[in-house]
């Protein structure tokens, strides 16, 4: 399928858009690297909050779409494209969300606490359905 001029019409403000938010993630890239080397961290952990930061910010800016926005026509590359673009946010919240350390702890204590309360309904419902009523004991 060959483009049109009238392609061109929706193409060139969403190029625009992403070109000033590559700006603005190279730039914020640039403070962030700036104040991690200002802190007294070793040169490792550095990077890789740099890294972290850098793969919060793509998908959130759009970045992505850039390798997408004018590529081939062939029903592969549609397909391909199509699953990434479409899985994108689902990886952001593994990564972010799910795969976090605060939202692990929180999710295992809420499981934990669960279990407990769980349990604990159970062994009051087996002790009143237990033979031994009050009034037998006192016998």
């Amino acid at each position: 399928m060959n483009q049109s001029w009238s392609d061109w019409i929706y193409q060139v403000p969403a190029i625009l858009v992403l070109a000033i938010n590559l700006l603005f993630l190279v730039r914020i890239m640039w403070v962030l690297i700036t104040k991690l080397r200002s802190a007294n961290n070793a040169e490792t952990e550095q990077y890789r909050k740099g890294c972290k930061a850098l793969l919060v910010l793509i998908p959130l800016l759009g970045i992505t779409y850039i390798l997408f926005i004018a590529g081939p026509q062939s029903a592969v590359y549609s397909n391909i494209r199509a699953l990434l673009l479409s899985t994108q946010g689902l990886s952001v919240g593994l990564l972010y969300c799910f795969l976090n350390t605060e939202v692990q702890n929180t999710l295992r204590h809420r499981w934990l606490r669960w279990r407990e309360e769980r349990s604990l309904a159970t062994r009051a419902y087996a002790k009143d359905m237990s033979p031994n009523t009050r009034t037998e004991s006192i016998r």
